[in-house]
C-alpha cells in the first residue's frame, strides 16, 4: 500500500477511484453555466457556447437557481442519476449527510446564512425550474436547428428540520426527474474529481472553470496548446460581467482558485486568451472508467454498457424502456450464466428478440 501511495504521488500511476472521489456533470451544463449571483427581477437566464444556448426559466413565485449550490447539487444530481440509472432520486437520510455530500458544511445548517438554509432555497429554485438546450447548424445551402424543453423535477417531495440537522428529516424526501432531463444529463456525462471541485465551493467561476477545463482537457492530446478567447469565455460564463475588463479580472482571481486546488492545472491567461495545454491522461484530475469519457457502469456491474451505447441500443427497442430492458437482460444473462464478449450487440440481439415476441410498445 505504501508503495501504491508512493507511485501515485509521483504521477507514475493516477490515483485509485475511491481517493479521486468521482462524480459526473451534464456536458451541455459544462459548455454553459448557471447564473453567477441573483438575477433579481428576472426569470430567464441564457449563456452561449458555439451552436448550444442554455436557457434556464425559475418558478414565477420562486425564482432562478444561481451561486455555487445548484453547481454542487448538479454534480450530485448527474452523479446519482448516473451511478443509480434511475430518474427517482433519494435524497439520503440526514440533512447532514446530504450536505457532505454535496460538498457544504453540516455545522452551519441552523442560521439564516447557514448552509442549510441556502441549500434549501437552491433546491426549490433549481428542481423547479424549467431548461432548455437550444443546438443551430448552418451550411452553405441552408441551416436548422433543433431543440429540448425540459421540466427539471417535475415530481418530489422535500422535508428539513433545522432544528435537528442530525436527525434523519431528509430519509423519505426524494425527486423525480422528467425524462427528458434524465436522459439529458446522463447521455454525455464528464467525470469531475469531486474532492477539487468541494475546495471551490465558494466560487461559481472558478468551480465552472475547473469542470471546464477538465472536460476540454479529456479532448486534447498532450503537450497540444489551444487559446480560448475571452469573448467566448465571456459568452459561456461571465454574462454578468458588464465590461470585458472586468471579466478578466474575475476569471485571473477563478484562476488561481483553481490552482490552488489543482496545482497542475495548466491554464494561462495571455493577451489573446486563456491558454491551455494538453496534458498526460495521469495527470487528470479524475481518470474516464475503461479509457473512456461516457462509461456508465451497470448496477449489478456485470457489464459495461456506455451512455452512448444505450442511445444506440434505443433505436431497436420500438418504444420499449431501453434501461429496463437492460435490467432484464442482466438478470437473464445472470440466470443463464451467459457473459457477453460484445456487451452491446448481445443486448441490441436482446431487444429484437423481445419486440419480435412481444410487438413494439408504441
Amino acid at each position: 500500500m505504501k508503495q501504491l501511495r508512493a507511485l501515485v504521488e509521483e504521477n507514475t500511476i493516477p490515483a485509485p477511484i475511491e481517493e479521486q472521489r468521482r462524480g459526473y456533470m451534464a456536458r451541455e451544463l459544462v459548455q454553459c453555466t448557471l447564473p453567477h449571483s441573483n438575477p433579481k427581477g428576472v426569470l430567464t437566464h441564457k449563456r452561449v457556447d458555439g451552436n448550444l444556448t442554455l436557457s434556464i426559466t425559475g418558478h414565477p413565485e420562486i425564482g432562478l437557481p444561481y451561486g455555487t449550490i445548484p453547481r454542487l447539487l448538479m454534480l450530485w444530481v448527474t452523479s446519482e442519476a448516473m451511478r443509480t440509472q434511475d430518474r427517482k432520486l433519494a435524497l439520503g437520510n440526514s440533512l447532514s449527510h446530504f450536505l457532505r455530500e454535496v460538498g457544504l458544511s453540516p455545522e452551519t445548517g441552523r442560521g439564516k446564512r447557514g448552509d442549510a438554509k441556502r441549500l434549501r432555497d437552491q433546491m426549490v429554485r433549481l428542481f423547479r425550474s424549467r431548461i432548455s438546450f437550444e443546438y443551430s447548424h448552418q451550411t452553405a445551402t441552408g441551416e436548422g436547428m433543433g431543440w429540448v424543453d425540459m421540466s427539471v423535477a417535475p415530481k418530489g417531495y422535500l422535508w428539513w428540520d433545522f432544528n435537528q440537522p442530525e436527525a434523519t428529516t431528509l430519509f423519505e424526501s426524494w425527486i423525480e426527474l422528467s425524462e427528458d432531463f434524465y436522459k439529458a444529463i446522463t447521455s454525455n456525462a464528464v467525470p469531475v474529481n469531486l474532492t477539487m471541485a468541494g475546495k471551490l465551493k465558494r466560487s461559481p467561476l472558478a468551480l465552472d472553470l475547473f469542470v471546464w477545463t477538465t472536460y476540454r482537457l479529456y479532448r486534447m492530446k498532450e503537450g497540444q496548446q489551444i487559446t480560448v478567447s475571452l469573448a467566448d469565455l465571456h459568452e459561456q460564463f461571465g454574462t454578468e460581467y458588464n465590461r470585458s475588463d472586468n471579466f478578466r479580472a474575475a476569471l485571473s482571481g477563478a484562476i488561481e482558485k483553481v490552482k490552488a486546488a489543482w496545482p497542475a492545472a495548466p491554464l494561462e491567461l495571455s493577451p489573446r486568451g486563456l491558454k491551455l495545454t494538453g496534458i498526460p491522461p495521469r495527470q487528470l484530475p479524475v481518470q474516464p472508467e475503461n479509457a473512456s469519457l461516457f462509461t456508465v457502469r451497470s448496477r449489478t456491474g456485470l457489464f459495461d454498457l456506455t451512455a452512448k451505447d444505450l442511445i444506440t441500443a434505443s433505436k431497436h427497442s420500438h418504444g420499449w424502456d431501453v434501461r429496463a430492458m437492460r435490467r432484464d437482460w442482466e438478470k437473464w444473462c445472470k440466470a443463464e450464466g451467459i457473459t457477453p464478449e460484445k456487451p452491446l450487440g448481445h443486448f441490441i440481439s436482446f431487444l429484437k428478440r423481445h419486440v419480435k415476441l412481444n410487438g413494439k410498445a408504441n
